[in-house]
């Protein structure tokens, strides 16, 4: 039994035992507040692993916004023809991941992320070896990025490495992984991926470096470019070839580590990587696709029907391009004063623009890359056949319609033609051959300006919704509104499409809507065509329809030609304004659209026209006026009409019935003698009335004579044709001077 004091000796064992039980209290209580702080830290961080990448960048939708790959262009046989880069100078090619060879894919993976069909985006093994690396020697020495953290990187502005950006790079990877599946990461990867210089993705390095798409790579070429990426300046075989040739051997012994290449392939593999030296020092295979002026302007145009589109398939035949810009630029030197022309050939069975030559001055700084073929122009006699067209479509006229060439005067507005010349009666098919304008604008005031607006505006030559007076709409006839050479081209191929129009295109399949129409009828467009035969185009011997055209003040030259196969628009001038006294359509367009044809038909002709019997039938017309014969008409004889349009009964004989008729007293339809060594003789010119009478001689204007004028008339036969000023009776006689 224990005493007091021995009780009293265990009192500080006691006391320290109880401090003890104490301190383990507090660190009891310690400890749980260091559990709960390492739980809040692990639930915290866990939040901010799955909510921090909500708010990241999107890299992918930023990259495809802000990096636009290159747009290639191809010919209509599927050439090369020019390669557009992007607004910053790159070469970058949008392919898909199943255009790219296997073996090129499979190389990148082992590579630069051999677990990349594992992780989410960051792979723990790697991570965790380059966390190391950095504690242990206070510096970055491995990245340990996946491909997904180097895409998430893409687009950033600083290029050092650092552990903030490291961090960013993780949460964006986080993000894409959500949002993308591994295939669309893994080739926006190789569309991306810098491979030095201006060289950026998978497939523009294997053009560059090897000639070649990233298809066709082989396990050689895939490891020299795979290996670039590490540090594509320093790696480039076409300025470091030593680096380069490292770097391949590197990548080549990584790929017998892992499985994929056997030391017996290393070698050939090797030889077949280093072929590429062999290209360099040399040109870019990119550079003979860098600047194409002489295609540029078409280039453009289908660019801007292509919209988006990164490939364009133009309907360009390059043959035909060069023909047109050699006979633009052989015409060209004959035309002192001119500095530029251009031109545009239709195909008629598609509406397909195959050659189109905006300038031949591209280097001017004076508006040398404007495209002629869309500049507004005073277009002249080129929109008379449309007129006669449309007359014909109403039952107006047919070729051997006479219509006149005389003086008329409406309001304020006298117009004449172009030689200022009358010629009186003229049949129809050779007031439009000789492209008179009196008889033209004639037609229009009975068409009605509203009624020719609509119809030039279904050629898609006016814009709709524009209203013109009669006096200045009366100036259509005389194309002084303003037209373009290409929608003037657009507009005849229609007239060699059996009245068919369609909107120009310049790519091998439309993207857009044709805007097609049918304008005049099958049976109109053929005898137009037929009427704008009725003269032959010097220079060729092909049945060619043509029209040409002179603006006022010989600033524009103008010609177009067709035939069933293509139609030709060709113009001459300077885009200043600036004229010309050889700027006449006959004498500098025509020939040049004369050579052209001669060019394309050099071993072959044309397709035939139609045959007459196709779109004209027999009916009886009236001798005088060319119209279907009505009772009254004293002279009668067999013509053609237009199938299906009923032609307009003569109202001239009608008209004169009720009147005193128009009748020429002298001279009479007789022979008449000259005198004995003379070449002449002097006749009285006169009719029953001589008030507002006009007078033409073998097509000539005299005037409207007085009643007691004598007409000098030199020997051989003569036709002496009056007409009253309203143009409603007509007479004629035929003599002989011997």
């Amino acid at each position: 039994m224990r005493t007091a004091s021995s009780a009293k000796n265990h009192v500080p064992g006691l006391r320290k035992w109880l401090g003890n039980l104490g301190r383990l209290g507090h660190l009891g209580r310690l400890s749980r507040s260091v559990l709960a702080c390492l739980a809040i830290t692990v639930v915290l961080a866990g939040a901010a692993w799955w909510l921090i990448p909500c708010f990241c960048r999107d890299n992918i939708a930023y990259l495809r916004a802000l990096q636009t790959p290159v747009r290639e262009y191809y010919d209509a046989n599927g050439e090369l023809l020019f390669l557009e880069r992007t607004y910053d100078g790159q070469w970058r090619f949008d392919v898909p991941l199943e255009a790219i060879s296997p073996v090129t894919v499979q190389t990148m993976l082992a590579t630069e992320d051999r677990r990349f069909y594992e992780h989410g985006g960051l792979d723990w093994h790697s991570f965790s070896r380059a966390a190391w690396q950095l504690l242990r020697n206070g510096r970055i020495i491995s990245g340990g990025s996946t491909i997904t953290m180097q895409l998430a990187g893409l687009g950033d502005s600083s290029g050092r490495r650092s552990l903030p950006q490291k961090i960013r790079q993780v949460f964006r990877a986080r993000k894409l992984e959500r949002l993308y599946t591994k295939d669309t990461i893994l080739q926006e990867y190789l569309n991306r991926i810098p491979f030095g210089g201006k060289i950026y993705g998978i497939e523009a390095a294997a053009r560059f470096y090897f000639r070649k798409s990233s298809a066709n790579l082989t396990q050689g070429e895939a490891a020299m470019l795979c290996g670039l990426p590490q540090k594509p300046n320093a790696y480039r075989p076409d300025r470091h070839p030593v680096a380069a040739s490292h770097r391949l051997y590197v990548v080549l012994y990584l790929l017998i580590r892992h499985g994929l290449l056997s030391e017996a392939d290393m070698p050939k593999c090797a030889h077949e990587a280093l072929q590429c030296l062999a290209y360099f020092p040399g040109p870019s295979p990119f550079s003979r696709f860098a600047s194409p002026h002489d295609t540029r302007m078409f280039l453009a145009s289908a660019q801007r029907e292509a919209g988006t589109h990164l490939r364009i398939n133009t309907s360009l035949q390059q043959e035909y391009q060069q023909i047109l810009l050699r006979c633009l630029r052989r015409k060209l030197l004959d035309l002192p004063g001119v500095a530029d022309g251009a031109a545009v050939l239709i195909d008629n069975q598609t509406a397909q623009v195959l050659a189109l030559v905006g300038t031949l001055n591209w280097h001017s700084p004076r508006a040398g890359q404007v495209d002629a073929t869309r500049a507004s122009r005073v277009a002249g006699s080129t929109l008379k056949p449309f007129i006669y067209a449309e007359a014909i479509n109403g039952g107006l006229l047919t070729a051997e319609t006479m219509l006149l060439d005389t003086p008329v005067r409406y309001g304020n507005y006298l117009p004449e033609n172009y030689d200022r010349n009358f010629r009186g009666p003229v049949p129809a098919d050779e007031a439009l051959s000789l492209s008179l304008n009196l008889p033209a604008i004639r037609l229009l005031a009975t068409l009605g300006v509203d009624r020719m607006a609509e119809t030039l505006q279904d050629l898609s030559l006016l814009a709709p919704g524009i209203g013109y007076s009669e006096q200045d709409g009366l100036s259509l006839a005389l194309g002084t509104s303003g037209h373009t050479l290409l929608s003037l081209t657009a507009a005849y191929a229609a007239l060699a499409s059996h009245g068919h129009f369609r909107s120009p295109s310049f790519l091998t399949q439309r993207i857009q809507g044709d805007n097609s129409r049918q304008v005049f009828l099958p049976e109109t467009a053929a005898l137009v065509s037929q009427m704008l035969r009725t003269h032959k185009l010097r220079g060729t011997s092909l049945p060619l329809a043509w029209k040409t055209g002179t603006s006022n003040g010989n600033h524009d030259a103008w010609c177009f030609a067709y035939t069933p196969d293509y139609t030709l628009g060709v113009w001459f001038g300077n885009k200043t304004g600036q004229a010309a006294a050889v700027l006449i359509g006959s004498e500098a367009a025509a020939p040049c659209a004369a050579a052209v044809f001669e060019a394309i038909y050099r071993d072959r002709r044309p397709t035939a026209w139609p045959s007459r019997d196709e779109y004209l039938q027999e009916t009886t017309i009236c001798q005088q006026s060319g119209l279907r014969a009505s009772p009254a008409c004293p002279e009668q004889k067999d013509g053609f009409a237009v199938r299906g349009i009923p032609l307009a009964i003569c109202r001239q004989c009608q008209s004169g019935q009720q009147r005193q008729p128009l009748q020429i007293l002298s001279p009479r339809p007789t022979n008449y003698q000259c005198r004995h060594g003379e070449s002449s003789v002097s006749l009285s010119i006169r009719a029953n009335t001589n008030k507002g009478v006009s007078w033409f001689l073998d097509g000539e204007y005299l005037g409207i004579l007085s009643a007691e004028h004598q007409q000098t008339i030199p020997r051989g036969r003569h036709v002496l044709n009056a007409v009253t000023t309203d143009g409603s009776t007509t007479a004629t006689v035929r003599f002989a001077v011997e």
